[in-house]
């Protein structure tokens, strides 16, 4: 017996952080683009298709292979668009999209449940944009319950004049804390690429339910490092930067996690 979720989360509310309407974000594109040094680096990240199969693996013990999620999931969307003289940031912990823009750059990122996309672009010279989704999903298997999961991702970018520009989008699944998944597509060192790849994973139960989650994330960045006196470690200090605010977010997530589990 097998059973086949298209994944949606019934009755999820919907909510997001600072919302930015179509209007104002391109009508500072436009006004960025009429600028005399434009220097187009952008990048793009997408999450679709998250599907769940079900296989019952012992038909004996009566039992109809289910999954639920008995916790709200973890959100987390970001977005950071960053010049020498500026900066403009944004943080939600709910499901929603966020849109930032000014005038070097657009960043945009959406977290919904079943799917997630990054996008920036960093148009003038010297400028970073930056943005980021993740949600994590905990879960409960029945037992002798086989999950089948795939999920398909998407990458991209153009980068004329910029120096690290990136997207990654990847699936984390735990079960147990014992059977682990990961998948993970990022752009290469290309000038221009596109990829996409389908990914493919598996979690089975014991004679018990089985506990565990799932992650996805998206991330997409562009930096257009092309000052008249270049200075790489004002880049590199705002690139530890992001990456000690995620572990941040990462601990307090896990602590989050610990309450829930505390008797």
């Amino acid at each position: 017996m097998s059973t086949v979720l298209h994944f949606a989360w019934a009755g999820q509310s919907f909510s997001g952080g600072i919302m930015f309407n179509r209007n104002s974000v391109l009508a500072a594109l436009f006004c960025a683009l009429a600028m005399g040094n434009v220097f187009a680096s952008s990048a793009r990240a997408d999450i679709t298709g998250f599907k769940i199969e079900l296989i019952d693996m012992d038909a004996s013990d009566g039992i109809a292979p289910a999954i639920a999620f008995p916790y709200d999931p973890w959100v987390q969307a970001f977005i950071g668009i960053y010049n020498r003289s500026d900066y403009y940031e944004e943080y939600s912990g709910y499901y929603g999209t966020l849109h930032g823009a000014n005038g070097t750059g657009i960043a945009i990122t959406a977290v919904l449940p079943d799917s997630g996309s990054s996008r920036v672009q960093a148009f003038t010279a010297d400028s970073l944009a930056y943005s980021s989704g993740s949600q994590t999903m905990p879960f409960v298997l029945t037992p002798n319950t086989l999950a089948l999961f795939g999920v398909e991702f998407a990458v991209g970018m153009d980068r004329e004049a910029g120096d690290t520009t990136y997207a990654i989008a990847s699936l984390e699944a735990d079960l147990m804390g014992e059977q682990r998944f990961s998948g993970r597509l990022r752009t290469g060192d290309g000038l221009h690429e596109d990829a996409s790849r389908l990914f493919y994973g598996e979690l089975l139960s014991g004679a018990g339910e089985g506990e565990g989650s799932f992650r996805l994330d998206t991330v997409a960045s562009a930096l257009n490092a092309v000052a008249p006196v270049p200075e790489p470690g004002s880049w590199t200090m705002l690139t530890a930067g992001l990456a000690a605010l995620g572990g941040a977010q990462w601990c307090r997530r896990r602590a989050r996690e610990c309450e829930k589990n505390q008797p």
